[in-house]
């Protein structure tokens, strides 16, 4: 009896050993797969500098009433990203035709940093025509020449204008989504903005500006029914709020028009 319990034994374990192998590689291999999306997801959380606005997490965390701008910032020990948006067709078109200053204000360092991205376009300063289609031919293009300098102003590897991406860490892109958001990114390295690091310094902060220059002479009459402003607002920012809606148009609380009038959006950032 005892004999024929161990033979009854040794049967089932020879029929079970294959199943539970096969158990135990297809456990490891969901481990596997596991820590590898795990891998993937911490390589590819940053920012990938491109224009565009999917590695960013939304709604962004910063809302301008102003302008009605959206944006965010993140940071690691060795890198700031910034990430600006809008939906204004005007507001982008004078963005790509005027170009940005980035002015920043470091806590504990000498000395304010500058970057014109982009720059200004000086060849065709009229606003962009929107063909039939509601798109915008001829800004397309000037973005393939927006993208290949940026112009430095404060930082101790560079001054002046140089190569978009640059050999030291800086490196910006601009574009215009599917649904003609403006897009604009940037890349800040820490060595620039805090040359002893993060950890030497008390309190890491930066105060930027992001300032869209004025146009002189400019008026939004040649742009009469072309715009319909729609930045759908989101996130929240110091001395800025929610908000809802549609623009009620593009000028200022003091009537004057957004072409003619310099624009800025200023927040203070807290690194970590």
């Amino acid at each position: 009896m005892i004999w024929l319990r161990n033979k009854l034994f040794q049967s089932m374990k020879s029929i079970l050993n294959p199943f539970l192998s096969l158990g135990f590689l297809l456990i490891l291999m969901f481990s596997f797969s596991v820590l590898s999306a795990q891998s993937t997801n911490l390589s590819s959380s940053l920012p990938k500098i491109d224009g565009k606005i999917n590695d960013w997490k939304l709604p962004l965390s910063y809302f301008d009433k102003s302008t009605r701008i959206t944006y965010s910032f993140r940071n690691t020990a060795d890198y700031v990203y910034f990430v600006y948006r809008t939906d204004d067709t005007l507001l982008s078109d004078k963005i790509l035709r005027a170009g940005i200053e980035l002015r920043i204000e470091r806590e504990g360092a000498e000395g304010d940093l500058k970057i014109f991205f982009p720059e200004p376009n000086r060849k065709n300063k009229e606003l962009a025509h929107h063909d039939e289609k509601g798109s915008r031919p001829d800004l397309l293009e000037h973005l393939k020449l927006a993208n290949q300098h940026i112009r430095v102003d404060g930082f101790r590897a560079a001054n002046g204008r140089v190569s978009n991406p640059t050999d030291f860490g800086l490196m910006a892109a601009v574009d215009l989504s599917e649904g003609q958001e403006l897009i604009y990114e940037i890349q800040l390295p820490i060595r620039e903005l805090f040359p002893n690091g993060l950890k030497t310094t008390a309190r890491a902060e930066l105060e930027v500006e992001f300032v869209i220059p004025a146009m002189e002479g400019k008026s939004e009459k040649k742009n009469k029914g072309q715009h319909e402003p729609s930045m759908r607002p989101g996130g929240k920012g110091s001395g800025m709020g929610k908000g809802g809606g549609k623009m009620g148009g593009s000028k200022g609380k003091d009537g004057s028009p957004i072409l003619s009038r310099e624009q800025k959006v200023k927040q203070v950032f807290v690194l970590k």
